[in-house]
């Protein structure tokens, strides 16, 4: 399965589906759906985020609803979660209201 990649210098401003993974480095003002998404330290997505795996070491603002939520250190998270397990590193900033278990 391949990765799309949101490079640092690119904003979208629209929604993302894949059924393949996709790391964000960049911005990305939408909803977006795939298999696993990461979020590296310099991206940002202001949306809905439904995936299988969420790893956040950026920004998210928005609801997720994933399998498994990893919020990791120096991660900002302002959402309401929906998720089976769910992570928190110390340093993670997490804002909203989680929902966990199946």
């Amino acid at each position: 399965m391949s990765t799309s990649l949101v490079s640092q210098d690119l904003i979208i401003n629209g929604k993302i589906n894949s059924k393949s993974d996709v790391t964000i480095e960049g911005k990305v003002v939408g909803n977006v759906s795939c298999n696993e998404l990461i979020i590296n330290s310099t991206g940002r997505v202001e949306g809905d985020v439904k995936s299988k795996v969420l790893k956040n070491l950026g920004t998210v603002v928005g609801s997720i609803s994933c399998a498994s939520v990893e919020l990791m250190a120096g991660s900002e998270t302002d959402s309401n979660i929906n998720c089976d397990s769910i992570s928190v590193e110390h340093s993670a900033i997490l804002i909203g209201k989680i929902k966990s278990g199946k």
